[in-house]
Formats: C-alpha cells, structure tokens, sequence
C-alpha cells in the first residue's frame, strides 16, 4: 500500500511538474511575443524620436538663416544710416563754414555802411557849411 502511494505521489508529482514546464513554456512564449512587441515599438518610437529631432533641427535652422539673413539686412540698413548721418554731418559742417563767412563779411559790410554814413553825415555837415557861406558871399 506504501508502494502504490508512493507511484501515485511520484505520478502526482510528475503529472504536477509536467503542467508547470507547459505553463513556463506558456509564460515564456507569451514574454517572448510581449518582449517583441515591446521592442517593436521602442524601435519605433526611436525611429518618430529621430525623425521629430531632425524635422525640428531642420526647422530650427531655417529659422536660425531667416534671422541670420533679418540681422544682416538690419546691419546693412544701419551702415546706410550711419554713412547718411555722416554725409549729412560732412554737409552740416561745410554750411556752417559758409554761414561763418557770411556773417563775417556781413559785420564787415555793417562796418563800411555805418563809416558810409559817418562820412555822408560829415559831408552833409561840411555841405550845409558851405551852402551858409555861399548864401554869405551872395548876399
């Protein structure tokens, strides 16, 4: 009777580890197949990864050109502006260089007018002079 349970416990046991290798190999083959699913998509996502990096590398390079070439047009526009203002300067300073001149030779013909004067006061005064004189002689 220890014999027959003895068989019995070790077919028990046998029949016991035989449905826990097919429930391994189950779990194992279902890992397997989640493993490769789960790699499939990782290599997916590398690859969106990879091509969202290089969609935003790119657009960031064009972006970084289009400021680039904004930022040489905007230093372009102040170098015209900066040779205008020292155009302008230039001509400034030749007009007051006239202006100075001018003004010079105004005083200068305000002095020779207000001597003009003088003189035709003086002569005026010698004239009226004279015509008194005359108009003595005369009478």
């Amino acid at each position: 009777s220890s014999g027959i349970n003895a068989e019995y416990g070790k077919a028990v046991a046998t029949k016991q580890v035989a449905l826990e290798q097919e429930k391994f190999s189950i779990l194992s083959a279902r890992l397997e197949e989640r493993d490769a699913v789960i790699r499939e998509k990782e290599e997916d996502l590398k690859c969106r990864v990879e091509q969202n990096t290089a969609r935003i590398r790119a657009r960031c390079k064009e972006e970084l050109r289009d400021r680039e070439g904004k930022l040489l047009a905007k230093e372009s526009q102040i170098d015209e502006e900066r040779e205008e203002v020292m155009r302008v300067r230039t001509e400034n300073e030749a007009l007051r260089t006239q202006l100075n001149s001018l003004q010079k030779e105004h005083a200068d013909c305000m002095d020779r007018l207000v001597q003009a004067e003088t003189r035709l006061e003086e002569s005026s005064t010698r004239l009226v002079h004279y015509e008194a004189k005359v108009a003595c002689w005369s009478d």
